[in-house]
């Protein structure tokens, strides 16, 4: 037997479906919050780790900073070695023309 819709059922129908839809609305407060939080979390994990870049960074700055002065100091012993060695040719080269 079909049960007829009287006003009082289509009042508590519709009670019901507003209490669904206000839980509904509170479990997605409640998860947006949620969501915020971790997405606060996750951009402070991420300023962290741009302070651990900056400072790696600068680590690495100053190891080119190292490395060139590594480089320029071998240039000048090179430049000093071979001004050495064509001086030793030179004095050889003079020995050589004076006892000739």
């Amino acid at each position: 037997m079909a049960r007829e819709w009287t006003d009082d059922r289509l009042d508590g129908l519709s009670e019901k479906v507003d209490r669904g839809f206000a839980e509904v609305d509170r479990r997605f407060d409640e998860m947006g919050r949620q969501v915020n939080h971790r997405f606060n979390e996750v951009d402070l994990r991420l300023g962290e780790v741009g302070q651990r870049f900056n400072h790696v960074d600068q680590q690495l700055e100053r190891t080119n900073d190292r490395l060139d002065s590594v480089q320029r100091a071998m240039i000048y012993m090179m430049v000093s070695i071979t001004g050495g060695i064509l001086a030793g040719f030179g004095a050889i080269l003079a020995v050589i023309t004076t006892q000739l």
